[in-house]
């Protein structure tokens, strides 16, 4: 009787600081093995708020596919998570050779025929050092899509999760600096032509 009762369980945790932020857990368990089925609010719902901050940064086509990659990752999908994992990195080189091409810096067709760590060399003015001198990340998410096992991709999706955030953290910082320095510059002006 007490086996059967306890195949599923429940787990509810509530916040100390304000008990309507809950999270629950369902585990089955099966001899003395635990194996967790389900969880509330999901491991992409949790990312939401997180995502808010980058949204002068981060397309809405990158935090679409973000939330795609955690729910395939909290649903033991990990070769997928992968493939939304690179699909961001790639848009973020994109993204920045666009502007680059416009800056002059270089010409299309010579982006186009460079390699994704070439790629990422030719806009190092425009990233943050953490995205260009860690060009292993597209190496490690490709073989993740073509060699590696689920279970390995889901052991490393955490890190790799945690790198895209960190990129996007940097280029928010970047663009607030950016936005602040034209600010004070503005009133700097203002002051300037008062006191003349």
């Amino acid at each position: 009787s007490i086996e059967e009762d306890t195949r599923l369980m429940i787990f509810k945790f509530v916040c100390a600081m304000d008990g309507t932020h809950h999270m629950d857990f369902v585990d089955s368990t099966c001899g003395n093995q635990m194996i967790k089925i389900g969880q509330y609010p999901t491991y992409a719902d949790l990312l939401l708020p997180e995502l808010r901050e980058y949204k002068k940064v981060m397309s809405k086509e990158d935090e679409r596919e973000l939330k795609r990659a955690n729910g395939l990752y909290a649903s033991g999908i990990g070769v997928g998570s992968f493939v939304y994992l690179r699909r961001i990195f790639e848009r973020i080189i994109v993204t920045a050779s666009k502007t680059a091409i416009k800056d002059g810096k270089f010409k299309q067709e010579d982006f186009d025929s460079a390699h994704v760590d070439e790629k990422v060399k030719m806009l190092k003015d425009y990233f943050p050092k953490t995205f260009v001198n860690n060009t292993v990340f597209y190496g490690i998410i490709s073989k993740g899509i073509h060699e590696l096992s689920e279970d390995e991709c889901i052991e490393f999706y955490p890190i790799m999760q945690a790198f895209i955030i960190m990129v996007f953290t940097q280029l928010e910082k970047i663009r607030r600096d950016e936005e602040e320095e034209k600010n004070i510059a503005v009133s700097l002006g203002k002051i300037a032509a008062k006191v003349k």
